[in-house]
């Protein structure tokens, strides 16, 4: 019986084979056939489409998904990789932001990645001390909640990122 659920299911097995373009040919074909696609289909959308390095698909899928949902962190962070991997860090940041207001980053490699994300941009010339600034911000809020331990890493990136923006006295 051709149903939106067995082209789903059909999808699910197709991606755990890696026949990623037959999975999203599947799920696409599940979505078609009803008008309440499970939130799950999209998982497999964005999972195959990750996986053959169409990061525009994936990204198109996940935030879709995430303004329907847009309180949900896992689909947010999902995203923000999605960015990551395509190395659109322009669009990764302001979700990764929009996280930090929201107190949905709870884990210290997101905070510090954020902030040599901030770092990296400001040492390839983009906005440099608006960025510098920004990673030492992130440094910092991650230190006063507790979430980035201190340590000599940590120090070093908030001090290169105070250098970086030309604030001496914070840097030493």
């Amino acid at each position: 019986k051709q149903s939106a659920d067995t082209y789903a299911l059909k999808g699910n097995a197709l991606y755990r084979l890696e026949k990623y373009p037959d999975a999203v040919a599947a799920v696409q074909k599940a979505k078609s056939l009803t008008d309440q696609p499970k939130p799950d289909w999209d998982q497999i959308l964005i999972a195959s489409y990750f996986a053959m390095d169409k990061y525009d698909d994936a990204a198109k899928v996940a935030e879709a998904a995430l303004a329907k949902d847009p309180n949900n962190a896992k689909l947010l962070m999902n995203v923000v990789q999605i960015y990551m991997n395509a190395h659109e860090y322009d669009k990764a940041l302001p979700l990764l932001e929009r996280a930090r207001a929201s107190g949905q980053i709870t884990d210290e490699a997101t905070y510090v990645n954020m902030a040599k994300l901030y770092y990296n941009m400001a040492v390839d010339g983009k906005d440099p001390k608006t960025n510098a600034l920004k990673a030492a911000q992130v440094v910092q809020d991650g230190m006063a909640k507790g979430v980035i331990k201190p340590g000599s890493d940590n120090y070093k990136l908030l001090g290169d990122a105070y250098l970086l923006a030309g604030d001496i006295a914070k840097a030493n």
